[in-house]
């Protein structure tokens, strides 16, 4: 959350002239409702659920770079599924940085936890994304120098 996936995805697809795909505004367009809605009426293992299955819709899309959720690349079917045709990359600001831009918003999982919580969720996420990336860049600075660092990386690492 907050690492700027949806930014970062959104600069990267004009830079490379490829579609972009935001996964969380995908699964509210499917459901009909906003993430915190699904949360809140059905339960998180639903919407982990219909995450899958935009996982598997998704993956199988061509010249595509796709921001999933903060946590869909929690669940090793996730990461299966886009490594079935495609590369992770983790996008890598650090927590605090993170915490800074998630801090006011109205995330279910940002309501719920304390700073002290979200950070555990961080670090425990952070060790899963790791493993399940193909690349990682730390994005600090500007904009463009993110950009340029993901497609650094991907040409370092043949992706």
């Amino acid at each position: 959350m907050g690492s700027g996936k949806t930014s970062i995805g959104k600069l990267l697809a004009k830079k490379l002239s490829m579609n972009f795909v935001d996964m969380d505004s995908y699964i509210e367009e499917k459901q009909g409702m906003k993430i915190p809605e699904i949360f809140a009426q059905f339960s998180e293992e639903y919407f982990r659920d219909a995450e899958h299955a935009a996982a598997k819709e998704l993956s199988q899309k061509n010249d595509c770079i796709i921001s999933t959720g903060g946590g869909a690349l929690t669940f090793e079917r996730n990461i299966a599924t886009f490594k079935q045709t495609g590369k992770i990359v983790f996008l890598n600001p650090g927590f605090y940085e993170c915490y800074k831009r998630i801090a006011n918003t109205d995330r279910p999982l940002v309501k719920a936890n304390k700073r002290e919580e979200l950070k555990a969720l961080y670090k425990k996420r952070e060790q899963l994304y790791r493993k399940a990336c193909d690349a990682e860049v730390c994005v600090t600075g500007r904009h463009n120098a993110w950009i340029k660092a993901v497609i650094d990386k991907l040409e370092v690492n043949s992706i």
